[in-house]
């Protein structure tokens, strides 16, 4: 298993920039990690950098061509939020009172969850993987802004659950961890009960991935570098 700080140790905090959170285009910025992965902007909400057509292909992908396909879709990311995941893992191990789960797989499934999510606790610093939910509540939006499927009026909207949940951030350096975290935790729980073998090799191979896409952002001042 990877030492998950080890691979973060190269990034310079003290070069990025203050955590904003309190427009539109702000949260552009905290979309950074998807955005880069696509090489799309995020000095403004609207991604305007490529053709509008790349976007709505990724919208295609999660079936997203109108405002009611938009909210059902993100309903049911919010019904799966993984931040959720770690508070109940959280609350489990402080009152040693576990749910009642009938099945052995789901037991097996449920202990190897909480394990791995609990790993990260000295990094999350107490704000979970939301950052990772954030991420991709922001991104869906913005393709859908850039698509005109919804107004930057609609947009915010939208988005006001997402301002609250970022209000416990401090600075970039406490979400980006919160996002690698959440990232290879999202990895893990949906491949750990396919091969005891290599459930954790795939998980860590998406934090090495991660991190390097973190360390490119933070050098780039087209994202998060000052």
């Amino acid at each position: 298993m990877l030492n998950y700080t080890e691979l973060l140790e190269e990034i310079d905090w003290n070069k990025v920039i203050p955590f904003k959170a309190a427009t539109l285009d702000d949260l552009a910025v905290l979309s950074a990690p998807s955005a880069c992965s696509h090489n799309w902007n995020c000095d403004k909400f609207e991604i305007d950098n490529v053709p509008v057509e790349e976007v709505k292909k990724e919208l295609d992908k999660l079936k997203i061509d109108s405002i009611s396909s938009l909210m059902k879709y993100l309903q049911q990311s919010s019904e799966n939020f993984i931040y959720k995941d770690y508070y109940s893992f959280c609350k489990c191990k402080a009152e040693g009172e576990y749910p009642e789960i009938k099945t052995e797989e789901g037991k097996k499934y449920f202990e190897l969850c909480m394990s791995y999510a609990l790993r990260f606790v000295n990094m999350v610093k107490g704000n979970s993987f939301f950052a990772w939910d954030c991420c991709d509540i922001i991104s869906t939006v913005r393709m859908a802004c850039t698509c005109d499927i919804v107004s930057r009026d609609v947009a915010e909207d939208i988005l006001r659950p997402v301002y609250k949940m970022v209000e416990r951030f401090t600075s970039v350096e406490d979400y980006a961890y919160s996002f690698i975290c959440g990232g290879a935790y999202h990895c893990f729980k949906d491949t750990c009960l396919n091969s005891e073998e290599t459930y954790d090799k795939d998980a860590d191979r998406w934090y090495f991935f991660v991190s390097k896409l973190l360390n490119k952002i933070t050098k780039d001042q087209n994202y998060w570098a000052v």
